[in-house]
């Protein structure tokens, strides 16, 4: 009987792939930027699927049995008049030692559906130095989402490691701040 149900498993995961296939030619996902300045400035991304098929992607690691999530390889441009761009990277310092489990934060679309994630953006960082950004003085912001191999997965979801990812960098239009940032989230 385990086997079987196994095997239904492995068959529905299957299912959920992408052909290779459809992974060439224009990028199967978009991104895209928001913000609000309530409390505390954040920024939304959103991956929207606008290609005709389910595409999945894996943007980064679940910590501690869904305890905390973490974005990967995501980067932030801000454009200043007269100065020059500056790329900040998105470190979160309340996880400064993993004792746990990693596992892969697989985000799976549907055809034109989308996903979103809010992030402080506080916790993007200048470089090595983690310097923060204040955010204060007018800018144009552009981020970018690289995306991961699907690779290992730990072995009570082993089946997540059948299902196709596209694999690369996605990039939002400019938003400009704060003009286009909302007051309420």
């Amino acid at each position: 009987m385990k086997s079987w149900v196994y095997g239904i498993s492995l068959a529905l995961y299957a299912g959920l792939a992408v052909p290779a296939a459809a992974q060439t030619g224009a990028d199967p996902l978009r991104l895209a930027l928001e913000c609000t300045q309530a409390s505390e400035l954040t920024f939304r991304f959103t991956m929207q699927n606008v290609s005709t098929v389910p595409t999945a992607a894996v943007i980064g690691v679940i910590l501690g049995n869904d305890r905390k999530y973490l974005p990967g390889n995501l980067e932030l441009t801000v454009r200043r008049a007269g100065m020059a761009d500056t790329n900040l990277s998105y470190v979160d310092l309340s996880v400064a030692v993993v004792g746990g489990r990693l596992d892969r934060w697989l985000i799976a679309l549907p055809a034109d559906a989308s996903y979103s994630v809010a992030v402080p953006a506080k916790n993007f960082r200048l470089g090595a130095t983690l310097r923060q950004e204040p955010f204060v003085a007018p800018a144009d912001l552009q981020l970018r989402l690289t995306t991961q191999e699907n690779g290992r997965h730990n072995p009570d979801v082993q089946g997540l490691s059948l299902i196709d990812v596209w694999v690369g960098t996605l990039t939002s239009a400019w938003l400009r701040f704060p003009g286009q940032c909302s007051r309420t989230p």
